[in-house]
């Protein structure tokens, strides 16, 4: 058994990456009265490996609801989503709803990151900023929030919840006890 071990160790390709990482969380949330089983799905792709296209969209199966996330530190983030994501994710689900998000609202009360964007000639988005891209994507909300401080991660939580909630997608038009978000 050793020897098959040494042969495998020496085979083994120590430049491997996992292309496509799918991190899923679920938690059980009570918004409006109505308990509701919640997956939150999370994927991290190499945008410049050959099979990206083809992968990412698989894990986008079951979605309903879609946030669509940029960083206060990080203008370019907001102006991929009209770019990049939207016309992605209208084309697998043209119906599900898209919450857009900031996130690092923190950032937003700290000098040496003032600093640093202003020595890259950046500035912080705005809220003004975010707004005015929901409203240019048709969102069903924009929101902001701080994993840091936990600052309005809730708020996301339930009003993608709510989103779902408003949404009849089956068939029968009963209520859904359960929902994915991506």
């Amino acid at each position: 058994m050793e020897k098959i071990s040494k042969k495998l160790v020496k085979k083994f390709d120590h430049h491997y990456f996992n292309i496509l990482t799918y991190w899923t969380f679920t938690i059980d949330i009570e918004v409006g009265g109505k308990k509701v089983e919640l997956t939150l799905c999370d994927t991290a792709v190499d945008e410049d490996h050959e099979y990206y296209d083809r992968l990412l969209p698989l894990s986008y199966l079951g979605t309903d609801v879609v946030l669509m996330c940029s960083s206060v530190d990080n203008p370019n983030s907001l102006e991929n989503i009209p770019e990049r994501w939207v016309p992605e994710v209208r084309r697998f689900y043209p119906n599900v709803p898209i919450i857009l998000v900031a996130n690092k609202t923190d950032l937003r009360n700290d000098a040496h990151n003032h600093n640093e964007l202003a020595e890259m000639e950046q500035k912080l988005l705005r809220t003004e900023d975010g707004q005015a891209m929901a409203t240019r994507i048709s969102t069903y909300e924009y929101l902001e929030c701080s994993a840091k401080t936990n600052d309005g991660v809730r708020e996301v939580v339930e009003t993608a919840t709510r989103a779902v909630l408003q949404k009849s997608h089956g068939p029968s038009g009963k209520s859904r006890n359960c929902c994915k978000l991506h």
